[in-house]
């Protein structure tokens, strides 16, 4: 009754995935069964513990991983909510042990390791020394005999004592501590437990993603659609095949063909071959024709709530810039396409598969005349480049809400997608407020600024002779650092709110009068973040790779704002000569 769930519903029961969250900020991320946590999941506790692993009718049974808020830590069996099986817990002193567990204490047979180098190897009660064991400190001396609460009870002997009630058979120790010894390696053995630790993590966390945007689907239905959001056709341009959105199956098509002069724009057409899906959804198509002018755009921000990859500001920075593009460079309301997790169209999520359809939508159909805006805002990453075009070996990347299951979407597919398709005539603004984004179009040419201050092209052609150009039309991308540094996602600027460092300080440059020219937008952009400097505190978005990313969830360490916006275009230009205009 103090909680919140997202997801899906079987019969009015929590079933499927989803994410549960508590007033007191427990919460829990995976899949459910029968309305009880079930499957694979990580639960993350209000004190700040965690456990990721297996699930069964609403307690952590199987394989998982408790990590303590202290830094303590077990990784093994569970049970209906307890230890239970074969273990090893590491403890905040340093101190592990290895070995049987029975109702969520060491029972059984186990090695305990102390961090001044004593060890016990040997029979256990309910977490205490009982029974026959060996203590050994770390000069070498050991104790062995048979153990009560703890404390040796009795020392162990060779010889025999026939009648003695307290005689030990040493024999009896040695087997005792070679049975601990083999429970220990059972505990440590990578293809008995821990392999299936970190399946059961890797589940749990696939599943904690699925939840996530089963979350964000369900709380976007409780929002009342407000039908500003532009409607878009089923099928893309020259696509060879359709995928229904509901059964996920692929029906085979025939060539598009241009939408007709007359009809509902709103929805396109599609050639006189297709073949609808037996469940309609809308899609993605052709742009409608132009009642506005031909002014369009793409703005995708992505927060990735719910996650420990969260962003503050990006949200904010895609209302920004909408309400930019509608107040002062006239883009019609029903002309821009919102990407957030806060649309009620569930084809306007930012996934990875509605973001490719987006910028298929942007450039479909342009003509002579065309002023074509997209803009990004969120995690952006980089991976091995195996083609040898890039100076420094690696791929740019955006990351979409759903990157952990689907992927990135890579420099060379963005540059197909939005640079290629452009013709004579069309102008295509790119603003890509990411970490390693100056060059997250692969455009040929980066303004770089010398050592003199005065802005010069570099050539970033690929030596393999790919055309990375447009086919005669004209993309200019400004991008919120360079390749090799991150993007801070912080309220260092605004004072108010959370915004992306490259967002704000363009649209800054805009509202003071600074945007007449790209070289004078360029040049504000970099005074504005380097002005702020030092003076900015930890909390914002920047990364230094996807590792780095998953690990600390999106957050920057102290040291101000260090990241220098970059300009690429698809061929030179005198910057300070160029008007800027959308």
């Amino acid at each position: 009754m103090s909680g919140r769930y997202e997801g899906d519903w079987i019969d009015g029961k929590y079933d499927g995935y989803g994410v549960e969250t508590w007033a007191r900020g427990s919460r829990y991320r995976g899949q459910y069964r029968q309305g009880l946590r079930h499957g694979h999941g990580v639960y993350r506790f209000y004190t700040g513990d965690v456990y990721a692993g297996e699930w069964s009718n609403g307690q952590s049974h199987g394989y998982g991983v408790h990590t303590c808020e202290d830094g303590s830590r077990y990784i093994g069996e569970f049970k209906r909510g307890v230890k239970h099986g074969l273990g090893h817990y590491h403890f905040r002193n340093g101190d592990t042990y290895a070995g049987e567990y029975f109702a969520d204490r060491m029972h059984g047979f186990g090695v305990y390791s102390f961090a001044n180098g004593h060890r016990y190897e040997g029979a256990w009660h309910e977490g205490r020394r009982q029974g026959l064991g060996m203590y050994t400190f770390r000069n070498g001396e050991t104790q062995a005999g048979h153990w009560q609460n703890g404390v040796l009870d009795t020392l162990s002997t060779q010889n025999i004592i026939p009648g003695s009630p307290i005689a030990v058979n040493h024999s009896k120790v040695l087997n005792a501590v070679q049975e601990a010894r083999r429970a220990a390696e059972r505990a440590y053995d990578v293809p008995r437990v821990d392999d299936k630790v970190n399946r059961a993590v890797a589940s749990a966390n696939k599943a904690a993603n699925a939840a996530r945007v089963a979350a964000v689907k369900a709380a976007q239905k409780r929002i009342p659609n407000n039908g500003n959001d532009l409607p878009l056709s089923v099928l893309p341009h020259g696509a060879p095949c359709i995928r229904c959105a509901i059964c996920g199956a692929v029906t085979h098509v025939a060539a598009a063909a241009p939408p007709p002069a007359h009809g509902d724009p709103a929805r396109g057409a599609a050639g006189p071959g297709a073949v609808a899906p037996q469940h309609q959804a809308p899609g993605w198509g052709p742009p409608p024709p132009p009642a506005h002018g031909r002014k369009r755009a793409v703005i995708c921000g992505i927060s990735y709530k719910f996650s420990r990859h969260e962003l503050k500001g990006c949200i904010n920075d895609a209302k920004c810039m909408r309400h930019l593009l509608t107040t002062r460079f006239h883009f019609p309301d029903d002309s821009i396409i919102m990407l957030t997790e806060e649309q009620t169209d569930p084809y306007k999520i930012p996934t990875k598969h509605n973001i490719r359809m987006a910028m298929y939508w942007l450039v479909q159909g342009c003509q002579p005349g065309d002023s074509l805006v997209f803009h990004y805002s969120g995690h952006g990453a980089q991976q091995r480049n195996y083609s040898g075009d890039e100076v420094d070996g690696m791929d740019e990347t955006l990351c979409p809400l759903d990157f952990e299951t689907q992927g990135m979407i890579v420099d060379d597919e963005i540059n197909t997608a939005l640079v290629r398709p452009l013709t004579p005539g069309v102008k295509l603004h790119a603003l890509i407020d990411a970490c390693h984004s100056g060059t997250a179009l692969d455009l040929p040419f980066l303004c770089r600024m010398n050592r003199s201050g005065q802005y010069v092209w570099e050539d970033h052609r690929p030596r393999s002779g790919v055309w990375k150009g447009t086919s005669g039309g004209e993309c200019i991308s400004f991008s919120g650092c360079d390749d090799d540094q991150t993007s801070a996602d912080t309220s260092a600027l605004s004072k108010i709110t959370s915004t992306g460092a490259m967002t704000f300080c363009f649209i800054q440059a805009i509202e003071r009068g600074q945007g007449t020219t790209y070289g004078s937008i360029l040049t504000s952009m970099r005074s504005t973040i380097r002005s702020t400097g030092d003076s900015m505190g930890s909390g914002g978005g920047a990364v230094t790779s996807l590792i780095t990313m998953l690990l600390t969830g999106g957050s920057v360490s102290s040291g101000g704002l260090k990241q220098d916006p970059q300009l690429t275009a698809n061929e030179p230009f005198d910057v300070y000569a160029k008007p800027f205009s959308l």
